[in-house]
């Protein structure tokens, strides 16, 4: 019932029938005061009525047109909620996909290379000195260390793993969002231009929608957003992170004494008609495995330089057998991305998300 009724009703409940003036006689001046003013009453609340139910149907919302909606925002609009798809369907595939991550083996066989004393493992050369009575006549030997040589004793298999395509939830999560922002400006722009045609309207430059806290909102999804995407990052590393076993070989190498050389560079043999030069360094060699005192008793000179001095060298460790011993270990490699870097990641990716939306729900409030 509305007021208009409400208002009859009572008129005539108790005006009209004259209850309240029963005593007065018709046609007294009352009477006609009375009948004016109540004609009066009823003509001012349909008036009112009128009025109420045009100030109802002007304060209803007019529902949003396209045509309210200008170019700029129209882009903006576009390209925050690509950004936010694009997004949210990288993280997405990052926690689906495994990390794209995978493990790549390389073998490669190593030779076993042994320290070895070339030959004797140095070189002489006599010289004839001498042959005057202050000066007898005799050779002087001179002893050069020859370099260490290295011999092939075997060989084993050495592997190695790198991972490849460790796809980081930054990655995937920032690239998706560029990705939908640039497709969703070219959507934007598009439309835009469809608007010159008779397919859309075009923009009737009606002023944004005054809003309040348009800042405070993006802020805010920003936090939210990084937070969001740091416990995606953190749950990408459990997801996508583990630990893959191989094995590979090798050789251990040890220290030993390879030989001997002398510890000297000269020595000096009397010609005394007993003794003879070397005939090569082979025989030096035996001179200084033999008895040094005895040659010294003999007038050999500086034959401190002739005693033996140890070489030390790299040497491969072997079986009872005398073969090289070729080990077997097991490794492993971590695939997948770390802890810390995912969440940082995640947390970028999800402020980046969360700021987008805060745009476009400003737009959306500008506008809707």
């Amino acid at each position: 019932m509305n007021i208009s009724q409400v208002t009859k009703s009572f008129i005539q409940r108790n005006l009209a029938t004259g209850d309240d003036f029963g005593s007065v006689k018709p046609g007294r001046d009352e009477a006609k005061r009375v009948d004016t003013e109540l004609e009066r009453i009823h003509t001012d609340t349909v008036e009112v009525r009128g009025k109420l139910d045009t100030l109802q149907e002007d304060s209803k919302l007019k529902p949003p047109t396209f045509a309210n909606v200008s170019n700029k925002q129209v882009i903006i609009g576009a390209a925050s909620a690509g950004a936010v798809v694009g997004g949210a369907i990288g993280v997405i595939s990052n926690l689906t996909s495994g990390g794209g991550a995978s493990v790549n083996i390389t073998e490669r066989v190593v030779p076993v290379m042994e320290s070895k004393l070339d030959g004797p493992g140095f070189n002489t050369t006599t010289y004839t000195v001498g042959g005057t009575p202050q000066n007898p006549e005799g050779w002087d030997v001179e002893m050069t260390r020859r370099a260490i040589i290295q011999e092939k004793v075997g060989e084993y298999t050495e592997r190695t793993a790198s991972v490849s395509g460790a796809g980081n939830i930054a990655v995937s999560g920032l690239v998706g969002a560029g990705i939908g922002a640039g497709v969703g400006a070219l959507a934007g722009g598009a439309v835009t231009l469809l608007r010159k045609t008779s397919l859309l309207d075009e923009y009737n430059g009606t002023a944004p929608r005054e809003t309040e806290g348009d800042m405070k909102l993006i802020v805010t999804s920003g936090i939210a957003g990084a937070a969001i995407g740091a416990g995606a990052g953190a749950l990408s590393s459990i997801l996508n992170s583990t630990t893959q076993k191989y094995e590979t070989e090798y050789v251990n190498m040890e220290t030993e004494v390879i030989g001997q050389v002398p510890r000297g560079e000269v020595f000096y043999i009397p010609n005394d008609g007993n003794n003879q030069p070397p005939a090569n360094s082979e025989q030096v060699a035996d001179w200084m495995k033999g008895n040094i005192d005895k040659l010294a008793k003999k007038g050999w000179v500086q034959t401190e330089d002739l005693r033996p001095e140890n070489v030390e060298g790299q040497v491969a460790e072997r079986t009872i057998f005398g073969n090289v011993k070729v080990r077997t270990e097991e490794k492993e490699i971590s695939v997948g991305p770390g802890m810390l870097g995912s969440i940082v990641g995640g947390a970028a990716v999800g402020a980046v998300t969360g700021v987008a939306g805060g745009i476009l729900v400003n737009v959306l409030r500008k506008t809707l």
